[in-house]
């Protein structure tokens, strides 16, 4: 009887921790899932918010008063306002991606948070493929997608809540594509009017 008992007290014994590392077990992957979600929840609340505020809060008429920059070498042209600056063009030989950079900026309201058109030579397909090839070739970043047309033409803006924030929008036109990000830090004040003075200025680009 004594060993019958043992028997039964070894079987639920082993049963016990058999369930004890089971739940261990679920739980762990549960919880490592569950923050996973969050995160990726996180991540679209953010683009979420983000496309919530494109109705930009800047006027027609506080636009027409805006200062115009004109690049006659890649012939486009954008409008930029009051406190911002256009800074000095980097260009570089074509071999060299991108081959045109201007940054725009307002640091006495916005810091380090900046506009720029970047100029490169595309062959790659078209916008679709560009956006695709993007989110592949940065996977430290996560991508919302969506279309835009800019001076006429379809393109995409790509936004990104990690790392701080980055909105690209973009188009292709005689084999070179137009690129303008917004970048900010994670820690930028005025985000709202800020993506909205990114996207009036897009509003704004022409190409000849």
């Amino acid at each position: 009887m004594k060993s019958f008992l043992k028997v039964f007290l070894i079987i639920i014994l082993s049963m016990g921790v058999a369930g004890g590392g089971t739940y261990y077990f679920l739980n762990s992957s549960y919880n490592d899932k569950l923050g996973s979600l969050e995160s990726q929840l996180s991540e679209a609340q953010r683009a979420v918010d983000y496309y919530s505020n494109l109705a930009s809060s800047v006027s027609a008429e506080e636009i027409a008063g805006w200062s115009t920059y004109t690049n006659d070498k890649y012939g486009y042209s954008m409008k930029y306002g009051s406190g911002w600056t256009a800074g000095s063009e980097q260009d570089t030989v074509a071999s060299k991606i991108p081959i045109s950079t201007v940054a725009f900026a307002n640091k006495d309201v916005y810091g380090d948070g900046q506009v720029s058109v970047e100029v490169s030579p595309y062959t790659d397909g078209d916008i679709s493929q560009w956006a695709n090839n993007l989110s592949v070739s940065d996977p430290d970043k996560t991508y919302d997608v969506s279309d835009i047309t800019i001076a006429g033409i379809a393109g995409k803006t790509l936004y990104s809540a990690t790392q701080g924030g980055m909105v690209r929008s973009a188009v292709i036109k005689g084999g070179n594509i137009y690129i303008i990000t917004l970048t900010y830090a994670t820690d930028q004040q005025n985000i709202a009017d800020l993506d909205g003075a990114y996207q009036a200025m897009v509003s704004t680009f022409k190409l000849k």
